[in-house]
């Protein structure tokens, strides 16, 4: 049996995953930050990955569509702008 000053499961999973309610709004903020795949291509197999997992294609971003991309972000004020792969 648990002792008192124990929390049970439920509440130790809430504590990790609980967000709060002032995070729930109509209209939140735009990310100050993005990150952009840029390919598909990778020698890693990681389990959270669709791509080790046979979900999707392997190949490149369409320049013209990067491009589009960065040009729409570039009216934004962003913080942070990163490339992975």
């Amino acid at each position: 049996m648990a002792k008192k000053s124990e929390k049970s499961i439920p509440e130790k999973v809430d504590a990790h995953t609980h967000v709060s309610n002032d995070k729930f709004v109509l209209y939140p903020p735009f990310p100050d930050a993005i990150k952009i795949e840029i390919t598909s291509r990778c020698n890693y197999s990681c389990s959270f990955c669709a791509h080790s997992k046979g979900l999707r294609e392997i190949g490149d971003m369409d320049r013209n569509f990067l491009y589009r991309i960065l040009w729409g972000l570039n009216l934004l004020e962003l913080k942070r702008l990163v490339y992975f792969y």
